[in-house]
């Protein structure tokens, strides 16, 4: 959607990063738009119960959510609210903006000097700190903002050392309501408790819509699911691979999953992976604990 240049401020001679849209870029998103929703409509037709994955509904808040990113004023809105709520992290961070060099088509930034994935075996980082400040910035995304970097992957974050994390491409983002937040904070403190009829309860509740003809057997299904989880222990989960594994039996049950979770799912997915390849004996799930226990402490008043 747009290209990033490498430039020096007239003066001082500051590094900054330069980001400008493309040109065409309008015309190229409306197409894909139509692209998009043509293929998802296509697929609910010979598939129809995909629909109880709420696929269109997703694809239409993605499509949605870049067409936001037309508009460059969005992303420094979300840089500096990304900003605000890790304030208090020293080792989460986000690029500082020149606001008087912003505008719609254009976002000047100080220039991130910073290291990717593949430098992190270089003896100034500490990768077990990478990983928690990773793990932990994806939780309170989730768990506790409710607003959510949607673009994750290794290209769009940087590390300084020791262990800094540095958040980049911040157009898109996804928005929790408190529902929403607090129903994903209770679905995954059931799975990784062992609370089968609780990860059901969750999942049922919470569908815009259902066509359980036999919940018992939905329940006994997910309990069972559950179980196996927990017994390869919580150093064994991988997180994403078991919600997938939930949205099989949703489907198979007629219970459409809210489209949330596909936001919720690609951004734990991205910290599950970076700390598989860069620390496979830290658990993971542990690490989560004490942000699923924070948000559900804050429903009942504290």
């Amino acid at each position: 959607m747009a290209q990033v240049h490498e430039a020096r401020l007239p003066g001082d001679g500051r590094r900054v990063a330069i980001k400008i849209l493309r040109p065409d870029i309008i015309l190229k998103v409306q197409l894909d738009r139509a692209i998009l929703l043509f293929l998802v409509r296509l697929l609910e037709r010979l598939i129809p119960t995909l629909r109880l994955v709420s696929l269109e509904e997703a694809i239409r808040s993605f499509c949605d959510a870049v067409e936001e990113q037309l508009d460059l004023r969005n992303e420094a809105r979300n840089n500096a609210r990304f900003a605000a709520n890790f304030e208090d992290d020293p080792h989460v961070c986000f690029p500082h903006l020149h606001p008087t060099l912003c505008g719609a088509s254009v976002l000047t930034m100080d220039f991130v000097d910073g290291t990717h994935e593949d430098g992190l075996a270089l003896a100034e980082f500490n990768v077990h700190q990478v990983v928690e400040s990773g793990m932990r910035a994806v939780c309170r995304m989730i768990f506790l903002h409710g607003f959510v970097h949607a673009d994750l992957h290794p290209g769009n974050m940087l590390f300084e050392p020791p262990g800094r994390i540095v958040f980049l491409d911040l157009g898109l983002v996804g928005e929790l309501t408190d529902e929403d937040r607090i129903r994903t904070a209770q679905m995954l403190m059931a799975l990784v408790t062992g609370d089968g009829p609780g990860v059901a309860r969750a999942f049922f509740e919470n569908a815009p819509h259902h066509a359980v003809t036999d919940y018992e057997a939905y329940e006994r299904e997910i309990s069972e699911f559950v179980s196996d989880v927990a017994s390869k222990g919580l150093g064994q989960l991988q997180v994403t691979l078991e919600i997938g594994r939930i949205f099989d039996i949703l489907r198979r049950h007629r219970i459409q999953a809210r489209s949330h979770m596909t936001m919720v799912n690609l951004a734990l997915m991205t910290a599950e992976g970076m700390g598989k390849r860069l620390a496979p004996e830290l658990d993971l799930s542990r690490e989560a604990l004490p942000y699923l226990a924070e948000a559900l402490r804050k429903t009942q008043g504290d």
